[in-house]
């Protein structure tokens, strides 16, 4: 069994404190985990494997895959590192298994091990559908009643992934459009809403009635490491991150967020302006 996560550096942090968890609650020693990785030094890489009790692998995002997403729209939220994680499947190399891929923003709170036994009665993928797919389906010119997931937390039987092309159904609906949810919208696209629903559990997001009673929390709003996030578990969290590198970093503020979009905007603007003038 495969777990995986897809981050850039902004989301480090996240990841390590992620991967502790899993460690301390997941139930599962014998995972092997996956960080497909952009723009991490290798002092990243070393505070992330310093979360975990196992060897951590790394793969870089570069060569093939690289030139695959690098002309995709990204924004202040949605890095190259998204896109990336929809060619997971094909990077692994033990294709005759289950992967669980974790967004970095998830806390692990009990045994991840009852989804490596579930029977997904031949489907892809598993994942927590929306109770108001409505919001999301007009745009993807899909009937407001199709079932919609979200797809922070996505459990994908690898061999059926090959079986029924997901990686050229994604491949071609990158190339088509850009989309309001990315890498999301084209996941839900790709299913085409036959896939194998999640209890709530494994994936409770804003709005959950018990986080005691969650297996997967996903802080899909404010992130637990900024000052205005005011989710339950920020708390575990930020307790579970005085046990990794990151325990005396502080809380990232509004104005940290405004000038790193400020400088990826200079940024972009640069790498524009020197390819105009070769």
């Amino acid at each position: 069994m495969i777990v995986a996560c897809s981050i850039d550096r902004r989301f480090a942090e996240l990841a390590g404190v992620m991967l502790y968890s899993l460690e301390e609650n997941g139930g599962i020693p014998d995972a092997q985990l996956v960080i497909l990785t952009d723009g991490l030094l290798a002092s990243d890489k070393d505070m992330l494997q310093a979360c975990a009790k196992r060897k951590l692998h790394f793969i870089d995002i570069e060569g093939d895959l690289l030139s695959k997403i690098s002309k995709l729209r990204t924004t202040s939220y949605w890095s190259r590192a998204t896109y990336a994680r929809l060619y997971l499947p094909e990077l692994i190399a033990d294709r005759h298994c289950r992967m669980l891929y974790l967004d970095a923003d998830t806390l692990i709170r009990k045994s991840l091990a009852p989804l490596f036994d579930l029977a997904l009665d031949g489907k892809a993928v598993a994942a927590v559908p929306y109770d108001d797919p409505a919001r999301f389906n007009p745009p993807l010119a899909r009937a407001a009643s199709t079932p919609y997931f979200n797809a922070g937390v996505l459990l994908v039987d690898i061999d059926a992934w090959n079986a029924q092309d997901y990686t050229a159904r994604i491949n071609k609906l990158l190339q088509s459009r850009s989309f309001d949810f990315l890498d999301q919208d084209v996941l839900n696209l790709a299913t085409e809403g036959n896939f194998f629903h999640l209890a709530g559990c494994w994936n409770a997001q804003k709005g959950w009635e018990d986080y005691s009673e969650a297996s997967i929390v996903h802080f899909t709003h404010a992130k637990p490491n900024t000052k205005e996030c005011e989710h339950p578990e920020k708390a575990t969290y930020l307790e579970y991150r005085k046990q990794t590198p990151w325990r005396s970093a502080r809380l990232i503020t509004k104005r940290d967020r405004r000038i790193r979009t400020l400088l990826r905007s200079i940024r972009r603007k640069w790498q524009w302006f020197a390819a105009f003038a070769r």
